[in-house]
């Protein structure tokens, strides 16, 4: 579905999707796998369906609340900051700050000992197992390419 069809009824619709990832019955959609052309290949992306958009995005701005608070400063690109601004905050934890470690989490392709670590991770700040479900779902929704859905 595209998003003017979704705007269509728009409010009956997110209260439907709220209630549904509130009762546990929300089922995440595999992601459509597509090929972006490069110098030497092709690389794979996943394009998340509309209502797994939707949500994901509020997922993002609540653990973005919870991990900003405890980290002081991250170095993501986000509105206002260029990724000057994430080196000159690398360059000023690392030298200044005394910081001990450093994450680089890109959530791409997830093998299977890597979603359990990610999901340790999430489960270590955050309390909140509707959160905890919605990303295993996530991990778990598999790709859809040409028709055929596979686990990756």
């Amino acid at each position: 579905m595209r998003w003017a069809e979704y705007e269509d009824g728009l409010e009956p619709r997110l209260r439907n999707l709220h209630e549904r990832v509130h009762r546990g019955s929300y089922r995440a959609q595999p992601s459509r796998r597509i090929y972006l052309p490069n110098r030497t290949s092709a690389e794979p992306i996943g394009i998340a369906a509309l209502e797994d958009k939707i949500v994901q995005q509020a997922v993002v701005t609540i653990l973005n609340a919870i991990y900003e608070e405890i980290s002081g400063f991250q170095l993501r690109i986000r509105p206002g900051r260029s990724p000057h601004n994430a080196l000159d905050a690398l360059s000023v934890g690392i030298v200044r700050k005394g910081v001990n470690w450093i994450v680089d989490a890109t959530f791409g392709i997830l093998r299977q000992h890597e979603s359990r670590w990610t999901m340790r991770f999430i489960q270590h700040r955050v309390a909140d197992q509707r959160i905890h479900r919605l990303i295993q779902k996530w991990l778990k929704a598999g790709v859809s390419e040409d028709g055929e859905w596979s686990r990756r």
